[in-house]
Parts: structure tokens; C-alpha cells; sequence
């Protein structure tokens, strides 16, 4: 019944797709399959070191894969079986595929995360009577320098962010004050060997970077040329123009963008708009070609350059020329 079920919830986007527009389907079927073979190929190996995307849980996640430790010691075994099955044949079908990319082990995070939440709850009802120091070293290890890193976090942050301090002064204190407090509380859970609390204070932490620290991560864009795209909004409406995107636009950019960006080049040829004047993205390699289609009939005047790179890495499709285009 549940596999019915599963089939039913997984498989109704692929179905409605191929019965919607099936040239559209069979195109990009086509396109994505042979990308598998040609495209972004890395070794087999490339996915092995999957457990590291867990973060601060990369040593659970890690020891929670050892499945003849854990095996003797989870008390529902025929659960932990299936997670730990799902994670490694996940991992093993992803790396028979040419074609990798490190967001492509999503769907083994899921299953990952159950088979550490196995170890935690291990961990939380026999930790305090563990004599073996191997198996609380580890937990010593991983915890203890989480808790120290949120206690160093004010004297280590204010040095390196001594030159951004002015921009994001509220921030920082704020995180400063919050990861101090939760890294105190932790050492002393762990001292205790209160691991519930330890496990909760961890949640913690994250949680405070995440709501209070996350503005100081702007100040880690060394990109002089950094400009996001949400700005496009405002200049939309002070010209009174509509936008469009040659090619398909990155998640980053329409995210940042807020709204939708129609794609008016499909299948090699541009699908030139009706309106008088209209805005255009397009990528740099694009430019030329774009001037020379349009150029018989259009004006094209470089309104904005826009880059969501962040750091000194240039990523092209996060680069795009916003020209506004009249009729002549």
C-alpha cells in the first residue's frame, strides 16, 4: 500500500508534464540524458566523502554509517537497517552516474539524517554510563570544539570582521552575545554528560548564526562588482518597461529577483517581444549575437551590469546585462 502510494506522489509531476507538453518533456529528457554522459563528469569516487555536507554533524553522520557498531547498540535495528541501506544505495546509484554535482546528494541528506538521529539517541540514553573511551572521545571531540568555537566566536570575530564592525556592529554583538552563552552551556551539558543538552544547545547555535550571524557573512564579498539583481524592480517601474530573460535565468538570479523572468530564447531562435520598449538579460556571451539580431529593427541602450558572485570566484551565469530595447 505505501509503495502504491509513494508511486502515486512521486510520479504525478512526470506524468502531468508528459501528458501537458510532451515535445516540451521529450526535448528536455533528451538534453538531460545526454548531459549524464558529457557533462560536469567526475570519478566515481566524487560523492564518498557525502557525510561532510552534514556540517557540524559530519562525525555523527560519519559514525553512524559504521554499521557493525551501531547495529549492536540501536535499539530499533530493522529502522536503522533501512536508512542505512537507503544512504549508501543512494550514494552508490548517484556516483554511477558520469554526471556530478555536489546539490545532486540532497536526497541522501534525508536518509543521512535519520541514521545520525539513531546514533544521537544512542548517545543521549547511555552516554552518562560509558566507559569506553572510544566511544566517547568522539563525542568529546566533535561537541567540545563546537562549544569552543561559539565561546572564542567574540574575540576570533572581532578580528575578523574588524574592518566591517561599523556596517554590521548590531549583528555581531548579538551573535557574539548569543554563541558565547550556548557555547558555556554546552561545555558544562558535556561535562555532565547531559548529551540531550547538548544535542538541543548544538540546534542552538545554529539557530543563532543562522538569525543573528547571517549578515555578517556579506562581509565576506570581496566582489568589488557584486550587484544584486532585486534592484531591477525599481528601475522597471521608473522607466515603465518589462523584462526578459535570453536563456534560461540561474536559480540565484531569480531568487534574488523576486519575481518572474520569461525566457524568450527557446530552441536557437529569439522570441522578440511586442511591446515598444522592453528590457533584456543576457549572458556575456550572448551580447554580440543578441545586437546583431535585434540591430535591423532595435535600439539597444546597457542600462546595468548585474553579478551575484560572491569572493574573488567568477561564475558567468551568475553574470547578466540588463540592456533596455526600443523600436527604431
Amino acid at each position: 500500500m505505501y509503495i502504491v502510494l509513494f508511486l502515486l506522489v512521486g510520479s504525478w509531476w512526470f506524468v502531468y508534464v508528459r501528458i501537458a507538453d510532451a515535445d516540451a518533456f521529450l526535448k528536455i529528457a533528451s538534453k538531460e540524458t545526454g548531459n549524464w554522459s558529457s557533462y560536469n563528469v567526475k570519478p566515481f569516487y566524487y560523492y564518498w566523502s557525502f557525510f561532510t555536507q552534514s556540517g557540524l554533524w559530519t562525525i555523527p553522520a560519519f559514525i553512524s554509517l559504521l554499521y557493525p557498531y551501531l547495529i549492536k547498540r540501536v535499539q530499533h535495528t530493522k529502522a536503522y537497517q533501512f536508512s542505512f541501506w537507503w544512504t549508501i544505495i543512494a550514494v552508490v546509484l548517484l556516483s554511477l552516474i558520469p554526471e556530478k554535482k555536489p546539490r545532486y546528494l540532497m536526497p541522501v541528506l534525508i536518509p543521512l539524517a535519520i541514521n545520525t538521529g539513531f546514533y544521537i539517541q544512542y548517545l543521549i540514553e547511555t552516554f552518562s554510563g560509558l566507559k569506553n573511551k572510544k566511544e566517547t572521545i568522539p563525542v568529546y571531540f566533535n561537541f567540545g570544539l563546537i562549544g569552543t568555537i561559539a565561546i572564542v566566536f567574540p574575540i576570533a570575530g572581532y578580528f575578523v570582521f574588524n574592518n566591517s564592525l561599523d556596517t554590521f556592529l548590531v549583528s555581531y554583538i548579538l551573535t557574539s552575545v548569543a554563541v558565547f552563552s550556548i557555547g558555556i552551556a554546552m561545555l558544562k551539558k558535556l561535562i555532565q554528560k547531559k548529551i540531550q543538552s547538548v544535542f538541543y544547545l548544538t540546534i542552538a547555535f545554529m539557530m543563532a548564526i543562522f538569525i543573528f550571524g547571517l549578515p555578517l557573512s556579506k562581509s565576506f564579498n570581496k566582489n568589488t562588482e557584486y550587484q544584486a539583481i532585486n534592484s531591477l524592480h525599481s528601475i522597471e517601474q521608473n522607466s515603465g518597461f518589462k523584462t526578459y530573460s535570453v536563456g534560461e535565468i540561474t536559480p540565484e538570479l531569480l531568487w534574488d529577483y523576486n519575481g518572474y523572468l520569461k525566457n524568450i530564447f527557446l530552441n536557437n531562435h529569439l522570441l522578440i517581444p511586442s511591446e515598444e520598449k522592453f528590457g533584456l538579460l543576457i549572458l556575456n556571451k550572448d551580447v554580440a549575437f543578441i545586437k546583431k539580431e535585434l540591430a535591423p529593427n532595435y535600439n539597444l541602450k546597457h542600462l546595468k551590469t548585474y553579478n551575484l558572485n560572491v569572493g574573488s570566484r567568477k561564475k558567468e551565469r551568475l553574470i547578466r546585462q540588463l540592456y533596455l530595447v526600443t523600436k527604431k
